[in-house]
């Protein structure tokens, strides 16, 4: 495991390889960013008794795989992954084969009170993925990124340059920027990817069940969620709520039968659903802005 210089008075934080990894033992303002390296091979253990409630951790796994253990659960650690681990969590790292990537460690206070709002990543629902920490996948593109930045880091980390930790906290922030525009990115894939499944599955039960099921409510039981969400989705996707869909889907049926079949208006009232041949002979004319017998007409002169 190599390191560069780290900040004077020091003390042990973590187990690293029978080494310690040490911190700024005075102060809450501490940084530390270490590479990962290929004979990299023993498990890296949080102790209870070293952890600083305020250190944030960023591990980039460039290669390697294996797994971290946090109180009896298990994550899968694989190649290209940033994982972001927030203060006070005991875990051991287990490498499966030889790890190459980088390890940063930083306090709150390090980052500055301009820079606590970035925090939140740290601290994302993970439930919904399964996993004890949030993880990040870095593509071909970012992963240039990041090595662009932890290049810049260790350089101002290993020398005592002027306004070096002035330095630091700015690559600390784009580093944090892009991982949340990537959180970002994944989020909103996410949900549309959710809509999309939400509009396929609502306009396949329409398709089924248009004849029989005209409230947006019935759909909505179906899908099991309620009927004001179900139209928010649909519109936010679509521009259009779930009950102009359903209507739409009618009134293609039932113009349908008005160009291609001799059935009456009473008939296809019937066929459609509708009780009273009232209320379809409305429903059309509010849907057309023409009645069903001028509709017919019509079509009837024109085909």
């Amino acid at each position: 495991m190599n390191r560069a210089n780290i900040y004077p008075e020091l003390m042990p934080y973590v187990n690293l390889h029978g080494k310690s990894f040490t911190i700024n033992k005075n102060s809450n303002f501490c940084f530390d960013i270490q590479h990962l390296d290929p004979s990299f091979s023993n498990k890296i253990r949080m102790h209870e008794k070293h952890i600083r409630k305020d250190i944030y951790q960023i591990i980039w796994v460039k290669k390697g795989r294996g797994h971290f253990n946090c109180r009896k659960l298990t994550q899968e650690i694989n190649e290209n992954f940033v994982y972001l681990i927030s203060p006070g969590q005991c875990y051991t790292l287990e490498p499966n084969t030889r790890f190459e990537g980088y390890l940063i460690s930083f306090s709150e206070d390090f980052l500055s009170l301009s820079g606590i709002e970035i925090l939140n990543i740290f601290h994302l629902e993970t439930k919904k993925f399964h996993t004890i920490f949030p993880q990040i996948q870095a593509d071909s593109e970012m992963e240039s990124e990041l090595e662009a930045i932890m290049f810049n880091m260790i350089k101002e980390y290993a020398n005592y340059y002027h306004l070096r930790s002035e330095a630091l906290k700015g690559f600390l922030k784009i580093l944090m920027i892009y991982l949340s525009r990537k959180i970002d990115h994944i989020a909103d894939f996410e949900e549309k990817n959710q809509n999309n499944y939400l509009l396929k599955k609502f306009m396949s039960l329409v398709e089924n069940n248009f004849a029989v099921k005209k409230m947006v409510s019935s759909y909505a039981s179906e899908l099991s969620i309620t009927p004001n969400h179900l139209n928010a989705k649909i519109k936010r996707n679509t521009g259009f709520t779930a009950s102009y869909h359903i209507h739409q889907r009618i009134m293609l049926e039932a113009k349908r039968y008005a160009v291609h079949s001799s059935l009456t208006m009473k008939e296809v009232s019937f066929l459609l659903g509708f009780d009273d041949t009232s209320h379809f002979s409305k429903f059309f004319k509010n849907q057309s802005g023409i009645c069903f017998s001028n509709f017919k007409k019509h079509s009837e002169s024109v085909f």
